[in-house]
């Protein structure tokens, strides 16, 4: 019954699920980071930082989500950051590992549209993401097709687990039947005595001949 129960709940917490998520839908905006002096990090995973002075909240830079893509020396060779947009979210949290081995907890934010600046060669180069250039004013994040689609898995799972008490007891009652008896047939033997003829052919009795006086 314990068990029921919990596959059950399991049912139900996939549709929740499925509903919580499309209810995140929700309007994704661009913002420019605050004014300040940033540096720019290195991240373990390939990714760059750009972290505000005096702060732990670090806006991270995927380059192979921009156009053109950045690369090392893009992010070494110049001398100055000009304007940082990033997505208007809710950070994530995360550990920031330092030089020295301590470690930092600290937040991220997406980065979608940067330029860096080197004063030797005059030059301004600006990075935007695939993201960024399709939707330049913000986009409207619809994630009710993947909530519909997960609530619709989870009702599916929740009426199997309705039926599936049933169709064990089912089961469990056509093992319980018994076996069928099967009479074997019955064997002439010609040693036995026959008890009735079912055909006997007629008797013939002989007839008188007429002949003439």
């Amino acid at each position: 019954m314990r068990s029921h129960m919990g596959r059950l709940a399991i049912g139900i917490a996939i549709i929740l699920g499925g509903i919580l998520y499309g209810v995140s839908s929700h309007q994704v905006n661009y913002k420019a980071v605050p004014e300040g002096k940033y540096q720019i990090v290195p991240m373990s995973d390939g990714t760059y930082g750009f972290v505000l002075d005096g702060t732990d909240t670090y806006y991270i830079v995927h380059p192979t989500d921009f156009t053109p893509m950045p690369d090392d020396n893009s992010f070494t060779n110049t001398d100055g950051i000009g304007e940082i947009f990033y997505k208007d979210e809710d950070p994530q949290s995360f550990i920031m590992n330092q030089k020295d081995g301590s470690q930092v907890n600290s937040q991220e934010l997406t980065v979608v549209s940067f330029s860096l600046t080197s004063s030797k060669d005059q030059r301004i180069d600006r990075y935007a993401s695939s993201g960024y250039l399709a939707n330049p004013d913000g986009f409207y994040d619809n994630r009710w097709p993947v909530g519909i689609l997960v609530a619709a898995l989870g009702l599916g799972a929740l009426g199997f687990f309705l039926m599936l008490p049933a169709m064990q007891a089912r089961r469990r009652q056509k093992q319980s039947y018994p076996a069928p008896a099967f009479q074997a047939a019955s064997v002439y033997d010609p040693g036995q005595t026959q008890l009735a003829t079912p055909y006997a052919p007629p008797s013939v009795v002989p007839q008188a001949e007429n002949r003439p006086d």
